[in-house]
């Protein structure tokens, strides 16, 4: 099972200068590092990433997001 965020969730984050010094607040990054893992995310989706941590997905919770907005899962294909 891989579990990716939403790009609407990635663009608040590219774009939201007030949005990345929260969630930097509070993970105790900068919010240098949350604009570069939304950077690289944008570039390439990474499965199970720095993102999708139980913190991360709480914070946007807390803001008003339901688990659906936030991130989506992919199950990989099973093997006949």
């Amino acid at each position: 099972m891989n579990v990716f965020i939403q790009k609407k969730v990635i663009k608040k984050l590219s774009e939201d200068r007030n949005t990345r010094m929260e969630l930097a607040l509070a993970l105790g990054v900068s919010e240098r590092a949350i604009w570069q893992m939304a950077d690289r995310y944008t570039i390439k989706e990474t499965a199970n990433s720095s993102l999708t941590k139980y913190a991360v997905i709480q914070f946007f919770r807390d803001k008003g997001l339901s688990d659906d907005e936030i991130f989506y899962i992919e199950k990989p294909a099973e093997k006949l």
